[in-house]
């Protein structure tokens, strides 16, 4: 039940991956256990800790837990004293987009900050194609015009084809 620091907390989470990938552990196990470090931080979780359990979340196949962390991604974007890493741009939309029951509002939210940031997505084809994919089912074009924005300004870059079947 010790608390502990950011530092701490990358360190640990990183032994979890690493030994536990090796392994090929209860992968529900290890989420559980990288989820109670997270929860024993004394501090505001730092990016890299967000991004080393985001990380950890994709690679053992439970993206959905992003859902555990997202008041704090979201006020590491409202504290202008948060260092913005850009690792988890691409790391929480891939989280976004292969949990079981994609939020679309979430999936916005992600691309908001990563606009804000200036920064440039790079990511494959696949994800944005599946988010595109669904918000035309769902006939959400606000978000598909905000999609298409990003596009247009360079902010996700995509394959050539990728532009084609859209």
């Amino acid at each position: 039940d010790d608390q502990i620091d950011n530092s701490k907390a990358v360190k640990l989470i990183k032994y979890l991956y690493v030994n536990h990938r090796k392994k090929a552990k209860d992968t529900h196990k290890t989420v559980d256990e990288a989820l109670e470090i997270y929860e024993k931080l004394t501090e505001c979780a730092s990016f890299e800790t967000v991004d080393n359990l985001l990380k950890l979340f994709l690679d053992f196949g439970h993206p959905n837990e992003y859902t555990a962390i997202w008041d704090d991604i979201e006020s590491m974007h409202t504290d202008a004293s948060s260092p913005i890493s850009y690792r988890t741009y691409p790391l929480l939309l891939k989280c976004c987009i292969d949990s079981k029951h994609i939020n679309i509002g979430d999936c916005v939210q992600a691309l908001t900050w990563m606009k804000h940031a200036h920064y440039t997505l790079k990511i494959k084809d696949s994800y944005i194609h599946t988010l595109v994919t669904l918000c035309g089912r769902k006939r959400d074009t606000r978000s598909l015009d905000f999609i298409f924005e990003l596009f247009c300004d360079g902010l996700i870059e995509c394959s050539a084809t990728f532009m084609k079947t859209t």
